[in-house]
């Protein structure tokens, strides 16, 4: 890679991918002809297959390098990434997570010229591991260049914590890609009524609390089904869950999706639910906004931020099960309710959530970086909502 502006973004990955993912390769692609040359890093354990991640970025153009370790610091894979950094002359260090950030506050320690900048995807405070990450990444962030939230919420912890010199880019998505198609399955007039979790299946993400408020919805509804794309560590608790509750026979668990899947798969819900413990600003719910997909959400993190209660999706009490699986109820008998929230939804992204709009914001940080003006930095992604 021959530029004096390249960039580097850093991510550790587990196998399926995440919201953060889409981020990097939907801005990848937008950025392919600006002022920016791109690559992606990607952190992960030996063994571990990102394929599904990596190939998507290469078929899009993007430079992709996989990098295996362990534990939150490999010295291995930390001289890897130095290396990585000194020999495509990266200016800029672009990190997503806590390990990232860690790594990146290292790099600077060695190559002071190096700049960093970090989005806040949002953090996971509810097991001890989670609690620790952040906590160290809230101290190493204190160092970076720039810090990028990707909501008001998450901006509002960083900036209590110490953190300076914080903007928020929303997440963005292109309303022209994300288009309603042909579902996975065919959908006939009284077809059954589908709701859905799309999304990593860990405790943040509430999968238990899915399947809580699926059986709340089954006992008025026992015709409903249930569809959950996604993989992750607690895949194995949730189809225990399931069983117990007696719902194997409503639930169909299809696996991770890469973006061209879940295009097939949004026109065949009704609803999308997101009874998440803890959030940023999920892509999930600009996805199914678009591809006009109702959305049910708890009350967390940057959800209130693109969620508007009753105007296009509903929101209940974080942990309320109860009202979670009323909301489903609603949208399935008021065919009316569901038409003007899908409608407003749709509009609402192309308005103010577009990965141009993203893009525009993000170019302009790294701009300020370079330029090494800190106000600059802070005010270039002012959000214009």
């Amino acid at each position: 890679m021959s530029s004096d502006r390249v960039i580097a973004h850093l991510r550790c990955a587990s196998g399926g991918g995440g919201g953060a993912d889409r981020v990097i390769a939907n801005t990848g692609r937008e950025m392919q002809n600006g002022p920016f040359r791109q690559a992606v890093i990607y952190l992960v354990k030996a063994g571990t297959d990102v394929s599904g991640l990596v190939n998507p970025l290469r078929q899009l153009g993007l430079f992709c390098q996989v990098m295996s370790g362990c534990r939150i610091f490999d010295v291995r894979q930390f001289l890897a990434v130095r290396r990585f950094v000194r020999e495509n002359k990266v200016c800029i260090l672009h990190c997503h997570d806590a390990k990232a950030d860690v790594y990146g506050f290292l790099l600077r320690l060695i190559q002071p010229s190096l700049k960093l900048v970090s989005t806040l995807h949002g953090w996971t405070e509810k097991t001890r591991r989670g609690r620790f990450y952040s906590r160290l990444d809230k101290v190493v962030l204190r160092r970076f260049d720039a810090v990028i939230a990707v909501s008001e919420h998450t901006a509002k912890i960083a900036r209590e914590k110490g953190v300076q010199r914080v903007s928020v880019v929303h997440n963005g998505i292109d309303p022209k890609e994300w288009n309603p198609g042909l579902p996975e399955g065919p959908r006939q007039e009284g077809h059954p009524f589908a709701v859905g979790f799309v999304g990593r299946i860990s405790a943040e993400k509430g999968p238990l609390e899915f399947v809580e408020t699926a059986h709340a919805v089954f006992l008025k509804k026992p015709d409903s089904r249930f569809v959950v794309i996604g993989e992750g560590p607690d895949l194995p608790a949730m189809k225990t869950a399931v069983a117990e509750a007696g719902l194997s026979g409503n639930f169909d668990f299809r696996g991770y999706h890469l973006p061209e899947a879940l295009k097939r798969a949004y026109p065949g819900l009704d609803v999308l639910v997101l009874p998440s413990r803890c959030e940023g600003l999920p892509m999930t719910i600009l996805e199914a906004f678009t591809m006009g997909v109702c959305v049910t959400a708890f009350s967390v993190g940057g959800i209130p931020e693109v969620v508007i209660h009753g105007h296009n999706g509903l929101l209940a009490p974080p942990g309320n099960v109860t009202d979670l699986a009323a909301q489903i109820l609603a949208l399935r008998q008021d065919s009316c309710l569901s038409a003007r929230l899908r409608i407003n939804a749709k509009a609402d992204v192309a308005s103010h959530f577009s990965v141009q709009a993203q893009v525009r914001k993000l170019e302009a940080v790294y701009r300020n970086m370079l330029q090494a003006d800190p106000d600059k930095i802070l005010n270039s992604a002012r959000p214009t909502r």
